[in-house]
């Protein structure tokens, strides 16, 4: 089922559905983009959308080869070039992949560059920073490397501490980090504090006790349109039945546990990052839990 549907089934299902409002798809995690011109071979997806960010045109181009392409948003581009000073975002909607060529032509235009990842089910971005090295940022769960059809579910990261200050500014940081890099990444934690941070609470023990939890979980996810999702577990004692649990009705692809913690009920082909307790919540750690993530998913 895609993302859209589920979206407008659970709406469908919801206390405040009115049959006389239309459902409109919007596109999010583009906080950052004030005013874009959007380029696009895929016009009519772009019809009866609810945008975050002002639009300056949406360009609809020709879909026979990369060669018109390029040539039209040349075109576009020089007959403009005086207006499009006050947009800050190009936007690349296309069947393929762009030239070098055409992002070294768009780089002089010193705006922001994000191309539509026509591969991912939820059509989410990849932000292209602007760099004279033309080096460009692809999600890096989601790279030419990795199978996409593995990732029909969204990648579930459960992390496990006794510490609830430390588990909290885990999941905060992270949630930041991900989020820089082009993630939608939403985070579940057992903690009631949690939900003051904007973390979504998750009373474990109840849900754990429904049937298709990881449905349930999974559906959440996509609802708010999440690429990746943590689950930070504040836990007084090591508890194996709900350890093993979890394993059993979540389909949980990285465990983040404390360095000397138990892990009896995960299994041997589990992957699981450590950390010393001792360890504070700043950049540098942060950044490496978030490259150890990575480098997880490289290798399932």
């Amino acid at each position: 089922m895609e993302l859209e549907n589920i979206k407008e089934s659970l709406w469908k299902s919801s206390l405040n559905y009115n049959s006389e409002i239309v459902f409109y798809e919007v596109i999010t995690n583009l906080e950052w983009i004030k005013k874009a011109i959007i380029f696009t071979t895929n016009y009519n997806r772009y019809l009866n959308k609810n945008f975050i960010f002002n639009i300056y045109n949406i360009i609809e181009l020709d879909n026979s080869s990369l060669i018109y392409i390029f040539e039209e948003i040349i075109q576009y581009l020089n007959l403009h070039k005086k207006d499009l000073s006050q947009v800050d975002t190009i936007i690349l909607d296309i069947n393929e992949l762009p030239s070098r060529a055409l992002l070294k032509l768009l780089e002089e235009y010193h705006n922001e560059l994000v191309i539509i990842n026509r591969d991912k089910s939820d059509y989410s971005v990849i932000h292209m920073l602007e760099e004279k090295n033309e080096k460009i940022y692809y999600n890096p769960l989601f790279n030419n490397e990795i199978e996409l059809e593995y990732y029909d579910e969204i990648p579930i990261v459960v992390i496990y501490d006794n510490d609830e200050k430390r588990l909290l500014g885990l999941l905060i940081n992270l949630l930041r980090v991900f989020r820089e890099y082009g993630y939608n990444a939403i985070s579940f934690t057992n903690s009631i504090i949690g939900s003051c941070y904007g973390l979504e609470y998750i009373p474990l023990e109840s849900f754990l006790g429904l049937e298709g939890c990881n449905d349930i979980l999974n559906n959440r996810v996509n609802y708010l349109n999440g690429d990746i999702s943590f689950i930070g577990i504040i836990e007084e004692k090591y508890n194996l039945n709900q350890e093993v649990l979890i394993e059993e009705k979540l389909d949980v692809d990285i465990y983040i546990l404390p360095e000397k913690r138990k892990s009896y009920g995960l299994k041997n082909d589990k992957k699981v990052i450590r950390f010393t307790i001792e360890s504070e919540v700043n950049s540098d750690f942060i950044k490496k839990i978030y490259e150890d993530i990575l480098k997880c998913y490289d290798k399932i």
